[in-house]
């Protein structure tokens, strides 16, 4: 037990093993705590944040959905085009370019 010493009561000094006999908490569980409580109101604002801004993006969307009708099918093509492809061939995302 090299670095640790007692004081004129016969403490423990300098590993807390003394704040843990008497019921205390010790320093590093001090430092956590308070971490702790720090971390927690930084959630708190940050929800707090992000409620705001989910109301307001929510908003937007609706007045534009209201402005331009909202999200619909054309009548007129209700799903894309079919790339034209052989039988059993299935369709690509993307055509690829040969380079000769």
């Amino acid at each position: 037990m090299e670095n640790v010493t007692t004081d004129a009561t016969g403490a423990v000094d300098g590993t807390g093993l003394d704040a843990v006999f008497q019921g205390r908490p010790v320093p590093n569980e001090v430092q956590l705590h308070a971490e702790l409580r720090r971390l927690r109101e930084q959630l708190e604002l940050l929800t707090t944040v992000l409620d705001t801004l989910q109301r307001a993006n929510e908003g937007a969307y609706r007045e534009l959905s209201m402005a331009n009708g909202g999200a619909r099918f054309d009548p007129e093509k209700p799903f894309p085009p079919d790339p034209p492809r052989r039988l059993g061939q299935l369709p690509r995302p993307f055509q690829l370019r040969r380079s000769l």
